[in-house]
């Protein structure tokens, strides 16, 4: 699957469950993306703007930990997904 297909599944999903993003880790996203760069390496691969205006970002490690983030205009960011083993399977535009 390409990563921009999988970035505009991200989208819809937080589109889709607004309550879901409202239960999670939020804090302003400077904070939120220091944290994650010193205790994970993660840093931004990936963005999209998403329906409602937020910034969806997609933070990814060599190691294959990634997390994804809703940012909003006010500073605020909110971890919306997390998890493992995530792999760029081919360059943006191409077919896999």
């Amino acid at each position: 699957m390409r990563p921009s297909l999988l970035l505009a599944a991200g989208i819809l999903a937080a589109a889709l469950l607004p309550q879901a993003a409202n239960a999670q880790a939020c804090a302003p996203r400077q904070e939120i993306v220091v944290q994650l760069a010193q205790k994970f390496s993660e840093t931004p691969t990936a963005v999209g703007v998403a329906g409602n205006g937020a910034i969806l970002e997609l933070l990814t490690s060599k190691s294959g930990s990634w997390t994804m983030l809703m940012s909003f205009a006010n500073g605020a960011a909110c971890v919306i997904a997390t998890g493992e083993n995530w792999e760029i399977t081919g360059k943006q535009g191409q077919e896999t």
